[in-house]
C-alpha cells in the first residue's frame, strides 16, 4: 500500500474526524473512502464523456444563444 499525506484545513479535518467517529470508523478509513469515490465517479464521467464523443450518431442538443 502507498501513503500520502495530506494538508487540510482544522475546519475539515474535525468534520473528518466526527463522520468516521459518527460511522465508527477511522478518519483514514473515511479518507481512502472519498478518495475513491472521487477516483470512481470521475474516471465514470471521463468514460461517459468518451463515449458521446466518439458515438458520431448520438443525437445533440445545440442551444441557439442568439435568439
Amino acid at each position: 500500500m502507498t501513503s500520502i499525506s495530506l494538508r487540510v484545513s482544522s475546519e475539515l479535518s474535525e468534520r473528518l474526524s466526527r463522520l468516521a467517529g459518527t460511522h465508527g470508523l477511522t478518519t483514514q478509513e473515511c479518507a481512502v473512502q472519498a478518495l475513491l469515490e472521487y477516483v470512481e465517479n470521475w474516471e465514470g464521467f471521463n468514460r461517459a464523456m468518451a463515449a458521446c464523443a466518439m458515438d458520431e450518431d448520438r443525437p445533440r442538443l445545440v442551444a441557439n444563444l442568439d435568439a
